[in-house]
């Protein structure tokens, strides 16, 4: 390695030595923040010694207890003294017990100074002393056992206090009890003498045993104040030394995360200029240099030009060095490194470079080195002298590694990008070329076909028909080759503006009418009024939609059904989804679906060229958004497009403000309120309009649940009770999806009322599974049939934290038990950030479920005084951070009996309609329990708001008529009865054979449930009952496992589609319960309902090979779906 020449005198090495030490320091305060550090460190101190002082006052409350008990202990002994005199002494430390509590009061505010701390400490110990004195002289003087309580309060002082004060203590002991031997000894007060037996126990007349009693004393004290401080500094040294070492371990973890992130950043971007921009400034950022320079090496070996120079003038990007005029250049280019702490003008001569204007003082200088190939420079700059160590060198070294191969890939990328545009440059060309004539041709034969130039055979006719389906195929392929030349290019005229898509939506549809009606075809087009706008080409957006419709179109048979939506998603992106019910695409050929002149083997008959698709993912990917397709041949075919919405001024901290501002104002009881007022009002007329229009399965307004909500006409509910159930059937069917609860913790920091699991709640065992208890409890719910679990713990988690739940998933997804396995697990657990939900997310997790228990905040805020969960809005904004974490599908749900239902009911919908503006897609399940008695709960016994049978019945429907998607769950809280009652107005799922106490299914009931259980049947028993009503028992979870969650679950559940997944998926998985773990008398009522309900799927494809699949599953096979 070069170095300059004064860098290596050694006259100078130590003082750089210790500039660089400064340096590294002032590095490690700047990362740390040291003050902050310091002042954080002096906290944890301060409130250690203020936690001590105040646990002195508790434990001093014990005192004139123990004495008492010591009295009667010592009576019992047989041991004699003045009894009156220890009781006295007991009633003063109550006494100064209650001024220093009263007094406490003030030490435990925050602001409280150290000194404070410690004088309310040394009035403590001053009394103590007093009372010690005082108990010693009552009980035998210097042969009191007492003598020896000294020692807690020497050892107290050399732990948190200075140690003087250690040695004054213990000098205050030896002294006192100097002095109460000595003025014994004289007379000069009386003897209380300790008589054991009647036998008295006095040294007062034994001045050589006091004298040695004394002696031992004193070495005892002393020696323990000398070896408790001594100990205590050490520890001291330890800890400070730990601190040095987690300040530097700290240093280095952000010097690398530093380096990660820069390597996010640089891998980021594909063209050169791009990737050096960022590269550059953040080594500038990272290591606190005021510039950073990358100078690539010409191909002939000979010049190095500046590709990069950040903060370096500008005119620096036009200069060349010459390696032949440049020797320091030319060494570092041979391989070596150049550092310098005080560079020379000479130095920079050799270098070419001149920037002794800027002062800068400090430079170092290493190769770009890929594959053994040098390409370049990478410099860095700085004012300070002496800036760079051997640890910046090293740092440096790496940082040029990552950026040199991010040069030459950037330097591929752009030469493959050359190709292409010169391919499609040649295509356009080609294409051009040949337009003209063929267009010439086709207008020809249009002459000649339609008769203008004399009559003609039907073998003529015949003949020119086809030769005009030729021609018009090779310009429709022309024009698709030119467009998907102009979609590859650059295009440095293309103009990239904010796009609103209603006009363009208007254009489409009016544009494809003469087809759609000549095919006698359906056009459904769905747009809300508030979709946010893209950025983009407006042309080549137009030539998107366009080829996808013209597909739908083209490939949906005479009166199906073509569809166009678009709705606000998630992560900045609009959702748009084109779709139709026509012949789909065979499964095996979907990977080639994009690839260019590639045509599905079921469209030959068809005319086309296999470019429309390649032309749309072309567009799509130079708007960075994305394509997912979905088909199942003979059943229709699904395009969702996600384009990124066009940024607003403001920054993130408006769109931070704003979040907040809208999360606060999801529930507005004022228009609640005034919704109810206004429903109060409507006529019979009126409710059965609304139920009317939920019959058509697009949901229902606040008003209309509102109206709905105040109807009590019983009639006119047995209308809203049928129309619930031809909703449910309509998009669900006849099918019941089973699960089960996993209690594995009833550990919890929340105060809730309500709860039996609340931390005050004395009267349960508390207790957190194992992970061999867990998988316990695991297999016994596979051996009973179960395929899907919802985990439940308490809001607090052993010494583990979050990853004690991350380990229980892993662990129930490890289960196997003979032909079972648990495929799904969903979880209700507390709030988590949104980093925290993303690791959830990667433990494969089907729903995350979270009550809000009620919206109505005063009466939150009563049912939860304490806790993380008094925090309301965090708790509301939970399901908002799950998406944004990841998680595609949530579980919401109110508990029904804390207020109001009415008010729960419109403010769920609030809440609801919230989720669907701000991520494009709502809950996947509701949940509606209803208030049950809770161990060590008044209020889970008498709820303030007591919902009835019929009241709870209509929550129900009214629910499944105003968000017809979601599923609606009912638990074990409620009776068999209401439960199967429940089944005919909405609900959609349901648990069986519950436990709600951690072990609660290997060991029974036993105390630590959360609540009583209003269903006890097995699941058995559950499923023979269900199958006697004529539903389906499903354990399906084929939509988890395929990927159909989120946005693409809801595009298919709103329209009604998802049936089609659902009732076969029901019938595969109640065959595997049916064939091992149902009894004889289930096995029997379920195959005849499995006959049945085969004969009911729609699609004779479908049916048969549901049949199939059946039959593979009695010869063994397991975990079908489709």
């Amino acid at each position: 390695m070069l170095r300059s020449k004064a860098s290596w005198l050694v006259a100078n090495r130590h003082r750089r030595d210790r500039e660089r030490r400064m340096t590294q320091l002032n590095k490690e305060t700047s990362l740390l923040d040291l003050p902050a550090e310091l002042q954080k460190r002096r906290r944890i101190i301060l409130g250690e010694l203020k936690e001590r002082t105040l646990w002195f006052i508790k434990l001093r409350w014990w005192v004139p207890i123990g004495i008492a008990i010591g009295i009667i202990v010592a009576r019992w002994a047989g041991v004699e003294f003045n009894t009156t005199a220890l009781l006295g002494v007991a009633c003063f430390i109550l006494i100064y017990n209650l001024v220093f509590y009263l007094l406490s009061r003030r030490i435990r505010a925050e602001t409280c100074r150290k000194e404070d701390i410690e004088r309310f400490t040394y009035w403590q110990v001053g009394f103590d002393y007093g009372t010690m004195f005082l108990l010693i002289h009552f009980t035998g003087g210097i042969a009191s056992p007492f003598i020896f309580f000294f020692i807690f309060h020497i050892t107290f002082s050399a732990i948190f206090l200075p140690p003087r004060s250690t040695y004054s203590f213990a000098a205050m002991a030896v002294l006192g009890m100097g002095l109460i031997a000595g003025v014994r000894y004289l007379g000069w007060i009386p003897s209380q003498t300790l008589f054991f037996h009647g036998k008295s126990i006095d040294l007062s007349g034994q001045p050589f045993h006091i004298l040695v009693i004394l002696i031992f004393f004193a070495g005892f004290v002393f020696i323990t104040a000398l070896s408790t401080t001594a100990v205590m500094r050490m520890l001291e040294r330890r800890i400070l030394h730990l601190a040095e070492l987690t300040e530097a371990v700290t240093a280095l973890n952000d010097r690398l995360n530093a380096l990660y992130t820069m390597t996010q950043a640089i891998l980021s971007k594909q063209h050169l200029d791009q990737m050096l921009q960022v590269a550059t400034s953040e080594l500038s950022r990272v290591m606190e240099v005021q510039a950073i320079s990358v100078k690539l090496l010409s191909d002939d070996g000979k010049f190095l030009r500046y590709a990069a120079a950040y903060g370096l003038p500008p005119d620096f990007m036009n200069r060349v060095v010459e390696l032949e005029r440049s020797p320091l250049n030319r060494r570092v280019i041979e391989g070596e490194s150049f550092v310098t702490g005080r560079v020379t003008q000479g130095e920079w001569f050799q270098f070419g470079e001149d920037l002794s204007a800027a002062r800068l003082q400090s430079v170092q200088f290493v190769p770009l080195v890929v594959e053994n190939r040098i390409i370049g420079i990478l410099g860095a700059y700085s004012t300070r002298p002496e800036q760079f160590g051997p640890d910046d060198l090293n740092f440096f070294r790496q940082a040029a590694g990552l950026v040199a191969i991010a040069i030459e890939n950037a330097q591929a990328y752009e030469a493959i990008e050359d190709l292409v545009q010169e391919r499609s440059h040649f295509m356009n060309r080609v294409a051009h070329n040949l337009r003209a004539p063929l267009a010439t041709m086709a207008s020809m034969l249009e002459v000649i076909r339609d008769g203008y130039l004399g009559e003609r055979s039907e073998t003529l006719q015949d003949y020119l028909n086809r030769l005009d389906r030729r021609v018009q195929s090779m310009l429709l392929m022309i024009n698709e080759l030119m467009t998907l030349a102009k979609s590859q290019s650059k295009r440095p005229h293309m103009e990239y503006k904010a796009i609103d898509f209603k006009p363009i939506a208007r254009r489409l549809h009016q544009n494809f009418q003469d087809e759609i009606a000549k095919k006698e075809l359906s056009f459904e087009l769905s747009i809300p009024e508030e979709l946010p706008q893209i950025k983009g080409d407006l042309e080549m957006i137009e030539q998107m939609f366009e080829n996808l419709i013209s597909n739908a179109i083209k490939y949906t048979p005479k009166g199906g059904r073509v569809g166009m939506t678009f709705w606000p998603g998630t992560d900045g992106m609009v959702r748009i989804v084109v779709s139709d019910n026509g012949i789909g695409i065979p499964r095996l050929e979907m990977d080639r679906l994009f690839t260019q002149f590639f045509r599905a083997s079921n469209v030959k008959d068809v005319i086309g060229t296999g470019l429309g698709l390649a032309i749309v993912k072309e567009i799509v990917d130079k708007h960075g958004g994305q394509i997912h397709v979905e088909s199942e041949e003979g059943m229709g075919t699904t395009f969702i497009i996600h384009l990124p919405i066009a940024e607003k001024q403001g920054g993130k901290k408006m769109e931070t403000v704003e979040k907040r501002r809208k999360l606060l104002n999801i529930i507005d009881e004022r228009i609640i309120q005034t919704q109810l007022e206004t429903g109060s009002r409507s006529d019979r007329q009126q409710i059965r309009e609304i139920i009317t229009k939920a019959r058509e399965l697009k949901g229902l307004n606040h008003g209309e649940v509102a109206a709905l909500l105040q109807c009590h006409d019983p009639m006119v509910l047995e209308e809203m009770f049928h129309a619930a159930r031809e909703v449910k059937e309509s998009i669900y069917g006849k099918r019941l999806v089973l699960f089960s609860p996993l209690y594995i913790s009833n550990l919890c920091q929340n105060d809730c009322r309500y709860c039996a699991f609340r931390v005050r709640n004395k009267s349960i065992q508390r207790r957190a599974l194992t992970q061999e208890e867990i998988a316990e409890e695991v297999r016994h719910l596979v051996r009973t049939g179960h395929k899907r679990i919802l985990l439940v713990a308490g809001e607090a988690y052993p010494h583990e934290g979050l990853d004690y739940i991350f380990k229980s998933i892993a662990t129930i997804y490890g289960i196997r038990e003979g032909k079972g396995e648990i495929r799904r697990v969903n979880v209700n657990i507390a709030p988590l950030t949104v980093e925290e939900f993303r690791e959830l997310k990667a433990t494969k997790i089907g729903t995350y479920q979270l009550f809000q228990e009620t919206y109505h905040l005063p009466t939150y805020q009563q049912m939860h005084p304490s806790g993380p969960k008094a925090d309301y809005h965090w708790r509301l904004g939970a399901i908002g951070r799950a998406f944004e974490g990841g998680i595609d599908d949530v579980g919401i749900g109110v508990l029904f009996g804390l207020y109001d239902f009415q008010f729960e009911i419109l403010a769920m919908i609030q809440h609801i309609r919230h989720l669907e503006k701000s991520y494009g897609v709502g809950p996947h399940t509701i949940s509606v329990p209803r208030l049950e008695p809770a161990d060590g709960s008044e209020i889970a016994a008498s709820p303030p708001y007591p919902v009835s049978d019929e009241d709870f019945k209509k929550i129900v429907a009214i629910l499944r008529l105003a968000v017809p998607y979601t599923g609606i769950i009912m638990s074990t809280r409620e009776t068999a009865k209401m439960r199967a009652e429940t089944f005919a107005l909405g609900v959609s799922q349901i648990s069986a054979g519950s436990r709600t106490n951690p072990g609660g299914y290997t060991e029974g009931e036993r105390s630590g449930a959360q609540f009583q259980l209003g269903d006890h049947r097995s699941l058995d028993e559950v499923i023979f009952d269900i199958v006697q009503m004529g539903y389906i028992p499903s354990f399906c979870t084929g939509c988890y496992r395929l990927g159909r969650t989120g946005e693409d679950f809801m595009d298919l559940a709103k329209p009604g589609l998802i049936k089609q997944f659902c009732l076969p998926n029901a019938i595969l998985t109640f065959k595997e319960y049916l064939e091992d773990y149902a009894t004889p008398e289930t096995r029997a009522a379920g195959y005849a309902l499995l006959e049945k309900s085969v004969g009911e799927i729609p699609s004779a494809k479908r049916r048969d090979e549901t049949r199939k699949r059946l039959i593979q599953i009695e010869q063994g096979e397991r975990d079908l779906y489709f």
